[in-house]
């Protein structure tokens, strides 16, 4: 099974270097190549994703999204149908959208294709 392709930007410290963040992310040959891209959902003063998930909608891509299980370290990447999906998804106590645990969705890695992965990183470690 062929692994996940990508490249990882990390959230700027403000509105503008946040907006040049989605150009350069639209812009990216490998964002532009991919058929498949899985997102991370924005937290506040992170790069903001709306507009990239519109993209992907609209260039006819595949988006697949992060559904963690709760008191987990196991995180899915599952297949969004449309943007406006989100606002109906439920919140998890981080107060993102995700798909709910018993929603049954395809996983990004299922089918063992490559996509491109695009992430804004908060914070990410444990110790």
């Amino acid at each position: 099974m062929r692994g996940a392709h990508g490249v990882v930007w990390s959230r700027g410290t403000n509105e503008e270097e946040g907006g040049s963040g989605v150009v350069r992310v639209m812009a990216h040959s490998q964002y532009q190549n991919s058929k498949r891209i899985s997102i991370f959902l924005s937290m506040q003063d992170e790069i903001e994703t709306e507009e990239i998930i519109k993209d992907i909608f609209q260039q006819g891509k595949i988006c697949f999204i992060p559904r963690y299980q709760f008191q987990s370290n196991h995180m899915d990447m599952v297949k969004l149908e449309s943007p406006e999906e989100i606002s109906l998804l439920p919140k998890t106590s981080w107060n993102i959208h995700q798909p709910g645990e018993d929603d049954v969705r395809e996983e990004a890695l299922s089918t063992g294709e490559s996509f491109g992965v695009r992430m804004d990183v908060l914070g990410c470690c444990q110790l």
